[in-house]
């Protein structure tokens, strides 16, 4: 699709599983049981990610490992959703002017 992503990427005092600069879009793996112990920290760390304006996506390790076609699949209408969203003419100005939902997912809820 055009869009380079880096792998374990520094963004503020965080580092990210995938980064995508041009679209200032984070892909995060969760995994393995040691995860578990981690969800509050996550969610501090995703808004603070957030309020810097990075849009996140969270998979679970195991959907990577044994569903990818779905993870590739959820990823690109992500990317999809953001170029259009970035493309449409009535859009401009900073990300929270243009209408993008920074709550993250794939499928966020109503901003």
């Amino acid at each position: 699709m055009g869009h380079r992503f880096l792998r374990q990427r520094p963004i503020g005092k965080h580092i990210v599983d995938f980064y995508c600069h041009s679209l200032n879009l984070a892909i995060e793996i969760d995994g393995a049981a040691s995860h578990d112990n981690k969800i509050k920290e996550d969610e501090v760390r995703q808004k603070e990610l957030e309020s810097l304006g990075i849009r996140m996506v969270r998979f679970k390790d195991t959907d990577v490992r044994y569903n990818l076609g779905s993870v590739k699949e959820a990823i690109e209408s992500e990317i999809l959703r953001l170029v259009d969203a970035d493309n449409s003419p009535f859009i401009k100005g900073a990300p929270e002017r243009r209408g993008i939902c920074n709550k993250g997912g794939i499928n966020p809820p109503a901003c």
